[in-house]
């Protein structure tokens, strides 16, 4: 394959959307890397809510992931492999690479290519792409084997490329307790206890908004075995949604938190009284209190975003009002658990894809914008205009 003289890439000084600048570089060679490297042809880019978090200069509570100005962001890609270094060389004789990939092969980055399996460290979140080194909105980047798996091949590049930080989300969220499976089917998660009349088997799963880790919560919950309720503040997203579910299941589980602003109620009504097994939760500040108020007796709430506020609004309290319980008083009311989610591990990214090469799942993708209009592309992610996953194509 021949390469282009120069490279185009996207950077930040984390100032801003609009402030993004389109540069250029020499575009590396073979003869640039190291043993164990990797040179990849991005082909396109998955958008994250934290990519434009970060560009807009508001990531800056994982202390070990600063990122730093002039960097290169976004961590979800797809790419097509143009160049190995060298297996073996005078100076590393026993270098054996974590996988064997080929040119021509495609291939998904790793959010956080140090963390191979097991709980999250900083150490891993310090070698971040696209949060604490750059990441992939360019056009040729070289990686270490280990940041790379293979792509499903069924799945075209827009599709594939959402997989690796929002799939993976999910797919923790979903399974992060449970062991490692090396199959393609995992055993399913059982309910919660607690006192109920309900009479459906299935666990309850609620799903916060219709982004890219609700959307894989949702097809992933489905193929378990879950009964999946929705929220949305939008009836043409919920109706999108909709199309989703198998026809059999096409009922009232889906809420508009705008028309059921106590949807936490809702939610206990129609699971008579059990509540939700596992919440997606998504909202942070404008959701935590409801998520408490209908998560099931010995249930999981997965701490996943907070696109609703990172901080709790203070409200004066009048002489006779009681003021909000503390978080650990409602953990404890519920027997619950609220789990940060930080990705994954590489293992875990593995487990999923094999999951999805099985159950031929196909991601929702909204929209693709060119490579120019990555500008474009975050501001309608940032504005919440997205249902499921926004793509940049960066090339054929």
């Amino acid at each position: 394959m021949s390469l282009p003289a120069e490279t185009r890439s996207w950077n930040t000084n984390l100032d801003g959307i609009s402030s993004l600048k389109l540069a250029t570089s020499r575009t590396p060679t073979a003869t640039d890397l190291q043993p164990g490297q990797i040179l990849v042809k991005i082909l396109a880019v998955s958008l994250n809510y934290k990519d434009a978090e970060i560009i807009n200069g508001l990531f800056k509570h994982h202390k070990s992931s600063i990122a730093p100005p002039d960097l290169i962001p976004c961590g979800d890609s797809v790419g097509v492999v143009v160049a190995i270094g060298d297996l073996a060389s005078p100076a590393n004789q026993d270098f054996t690479p974590s996988s064997s990939f080929a040119p021509g092969e495609r291939v998904l980055s790793v959010a956080y290519p140090l963390y191979a399996t097991g709980p999250a460290l900083p150490k891993y979140l310090a070698a971040g792409v696209g949060s604490a080194v750059n990441g992939v909105l360019t056009e040729y980047r070289i990686f270490p084997s280990e940041g790379l798996v293979r792509c499903p091949s069924y799945l075209t590049d827009a599709e594939a490329c959402t997989l690796p930080i929002a799939g993976t989300t999910a797919w923790m969220a979903l399974r992060w307790q449970l062991p490692l499976v090396h199959g393609p089917e995992p055993v399913q998660a059982l309910k919660s206890g607690g006192d109920s009349t309900n009479t459906d088997s299935r666990p309850t799963l609620l799903l916060q908004g219709t982004g890219g880790v609700s959307l894989f919560g949702l097809q992933f919950g489905l193929a378990l075995g879950y009964r999946c309720l929705l929220t949305s503040s939008s009836d043409d997203k919920l109706a999108r949604a909709r199309s989703l579910y198998p026809a059999e299941l096409r009922s009232a589980d889906l809420i508009n938190y705008r028309t059921t602003p106590q949807w936490s109620t809702a939610v206990q009504e129609t699971t008579h009284g059990h509540g939700a097994d596992l919440i997606f939760e998504n909202g942070g500040a404008a959701t935590t209190s409801q998520s408490f108020a209908c998560v099931a007796f010995g249930g999981t709430i997965a701490s996943i975003g907070y696109v609703g506020g990172k901080y709790d609004q203070i409200q004066s309290l009048a002489e006779n009002d009681v003021g909000r319980l503390n978080i650990n008083v409602l953990a404890l009311s519920k027997n619950a658990t609220i789990k940060g989610m930080l990705n994954g591990p590489k293992d875990r990214l593995e487990e999923m894809l094999r999951f999805v090469q099985h159950r031929q799942i196909r991601p929702v993708v909204d929209v693709v914008y060119p490579f120019e209009e990555a500008r474009e592309a975050l501001s309608y992610l940032w504005e919440g205009r997205h249902f499921g996953k926004v793509v940049i194509r960066v090339s054929e």
